[in-house]
């Protein structure tokens, strides 16, 4: 598909895709437009009808976003049969994960970091432990 997509990246530009999807995009005011991350491919859902499905990635005035689009053949140009976007993150906003999770207590008294150092300092209680004379044969083997 490389062919495809070179295809798309020089014939498909941004103002194409926002002309083709003239009644959503005044409203999002889409800028810096790139293709991807996957390549153009061509996907036929039903024997009789093929899609042009084109990913792309833009901001907005709220945030960062990504788009879908699924072009067809319409006599002698490619028309938007659907377009879906989707706003992935919001300016000056950090999504909660990973380092950025929240630590706290949430809905609780004791936080997650804390309840988790008392599992592993075994507060309040004995470790459990399991001895058994087949552990023992296999330690000493």
């Amino acid at each position: 598909m490389p062919k495809l997509h070179l295809y798309v990246s020089n014939c498909l530009q941004a103002s194409e895709i926002i002309a083709d999807n003239k009644a959503r995009f005044p409203v999002v005011k889409p800028r810096n437009i790139t293709l991807g991350p996957a390549a153009p491919a061509f996907e036929s859902p039903f024997p009789d009808i093929t899609f042009l499905s084109i990913q792309f990635r833009f901001e907005t005035n709220l945030g960062k976003a990504f788009g879908l689009t699924r072009l067809v053949w319409d006599v002698d140009t490619w028309r938007s049969f659907t377009c879906f976007t989707l706003l992935e993150e919001i300016h000056e906003h950090q999504r909660n994960i990973g380092e950025n999770r929240p630590r706290g207590s949430h809905n609780d008294k004791v936080s997650y970091d804390e309840k988790r150092q008392d599992e592993i300092d075994y507060v309040n209680r004995s470790p459990d432990v399991l001895i058994s004379e087949s552990a023992c044969k296999v330690v000493a083997a």
